[in-house]
């Protein structure tokens, strides 16, 4: 019956037909970089606009019209893609520590290492087409997606502060916890509700404007020198 009829695979959306398709689709995207949301996925409305900006390129070389909800799925690969590439880059992407990858040579791909090559794909498809080249969108996705939708990498790809070097005074202000001075809650308070579980702003930058009338919380330093001079 009509419940049971499923549309002919013409009319589905295809992304690889012409190249052109995905970069269009980025280029729109980041156009409005500004309203993706937390978590790396845009809203309804926006899925409609990409869905109108498509269409408005044109009939697709190949397939259907790319509908928005083609588009929230192609954009979902794309996002799972540029996670994994970030992975790649940062030696983090479990099962590729023999992988050597760069935006101009992909993976590298020889005589000597195609056989290994053969396995890894096996296991990671996604990475089939970059045996020699890397992948052209990365810089435009990694521009597009907010550090906050990287999962474990937001640290890396875009703290509000530096975290390869955590400053001194961390350590030192736990050794004075003892003495609990009263300012010191305050500045761990702060720094929750403005970085979530990152660490405490840099000693040398003062927090963002304060609400009115409320004290900024000393800087850790501050703490520290309070708690070494003691009562």
């Amino acid at each position: 019956g009509p419940s049971g009829h499923k549309m002919p695979d013409k009319s589905a959306a295809n992304w690889t037909a012409d190249p052109k398709d995905i970069t269009n689709l980025l280029a729109f995207f980041h156009s409005v970089r500004s309203r993706i949301g937390d978590g790396g996925n845009w809203d309804k409305t926006v899925l409609k606009e990409a869905e109108v900006h498509m269409a408005g390129l044109g009939a697709p070389v190949k397939g259907g019209p790319k509908v928005w909800t083609a588009i929230r799925n192609k954009w979902k690969d794309l996002h799972k893609l540029h996670e994994h590439f970030v992975q790649i880059k940062q030696k983090t992407f479990v099962g590729a520590s023999g992988w050597n990858y760069s935006d101009e040579l992909g993976f590298n791909v020889d005589d000597d290492n195609r056989e290994a090559w053969g396995n890894f794909v096996k296991a990671h498809p996604q990475f089939r087409p970059f045996a020699n080249h890397g992948w052209e969108h990365f810089k435009t996705m990694d521009e597009i997606v907010p550090s906050r939708a990287r999962g474990l990498y937001v640290f890396v790809a875009g703290a509000p502060q530096s975290v390869s070097q955590p400053p001194e005074s961390q350590s030192q202000s736990q050794d004075n916890d003892d003495e609990s001075q009263p300012s010191q809650p305050l500045t761990q308070s702060w720094s929750q509700t403005n970085y979530g579980d990152s660490q405490p702003p840099n000693d040398d930058e003062p927090p963002p404007s304060p609400t009115a009338g409320s004290q900024p919380p000393a800087p850790l330093s501050a703490c520290i020198t309070a708690s070494r001079s003691g009562p």
